[in-house]
């Protein structure tokens, strides 16, 4: 991804966006890049690829550089258009990749766009409709995930977009609707080596900070968070999180752990970080 320097609108007509798919389309092709998703903003973009990372370096230098010239060329300026270089976030788990594309696909979200279905520049409705698909979009990537049938997993998608815009009441849905919550929990257990690794923390005690996250912030069934992340039974999972509750009520020390979890499990990828790998 990348802004636009001092957050100006450097999108503001149908041709400027064009151009940038246009030159997006012609760099990726040539080294090898999938695009899983996109979305174009009026002062930044996000791009979710599939590929070898060391290709991303020229890609981006690239398609950046054109649209810097042609601009500053079309406006009469000079100087940077980007605010930096592109920032670049590793998808760790397939989960993680999930999230990051419904991320991309929600920026348009606002009092202009209710709905992401409306915005005509991302790549959401190639994930909606088979017959937008293009050649060099492949929304496939992030759906084969979901279901390998790709008429159901369009339909999971979409839920899944939907659930996450900000003023629906996510946890009651999310409690209501299963396969939400398996989506979820898998999400979760991806995560527990992250957790684990960040942390310091055995993976016992990883699988058990995820499973209070799943359990108090998405609202997730015991079933579900105990098959999901390999506990013996929901029974055995409960008597779990009662540990965990026990500790924040005696630890302030241990509060601090289970909010720094609770930032590495946010709904969303974390504030971006130059060099930072997710």
């Amino acid at each position: 991804m990348n802004r636009a320097a001092h957050r100006v609108q450097i999108f503001s007509s149908g041709g400027d966006y064009r151009y940038f798919l246009a030159v997006l389309r012609k760099f990726t092709g040539q080294l090898g890049l999938d695009v899983a998703a996109y979305c174009i903003m009026p002062n930044h973009y996000h791009v979710l690829v599939k590929g070898k990372g060391e290709l991303l370096t020229p890609c981006f230098h690239e398609v950046d550089r054109l649209y810097a010239a042609r601009w500053n060329e079309r406006r009469k300026g000079k100087g940077h258009v980007f605010q930096g270089p592109f920032l670049s976030f590793h998808q760790r788990t397939s989960g993680w990749a999930v999230r990051t594309s419904a991320y991309i696909h929600l920026n348009p979200i606002g009092r202009a766009f209710p709905r992401s279905e409306d915005y005509p520049w991302s790549s959401y409705s190639k994930y909606l409709h088979a017959g937008s698909a293009s050649s060099w979009v492949k929304p496939e990537i992030i759906l084969t995930i979901l279901q390998p049938d790709l008429v159901e997993a369009r339909q999971i998608y979409a839920d899944l977009v939907e659930v996450r815009i900000p003023w629906n009441p996510v946890v009651g849905r999310l409690a209501e609707e299963k396969r939400f919550g398996w989506i979820l929990a898998i999400e979760l257990a991806e995560s527990v080596d992250r957790v684990s690794a960040e942390l310091g923390f055995s993976d016992d005690e990883a699988s058990r900070l995820v499973a209070y996250y799943g359990r108090s912030v998405l609202g997730l069934p015991l079933a579900t968070l105990a098959q999901a992340l390999a506990f013996e039974s929901p029974n055995a999972l409960s008597a779990q999180l009662s540990r965990v509750r026990n500790r924040l009520r005696r630890s302030e020390e241990y509060r601090a752990t289970v909010e720094r979890v609770a930032y590495i499990l946010g709904e969303t990828p974390s504030p971006p970080v130059r060099n930072q790998t997710l």
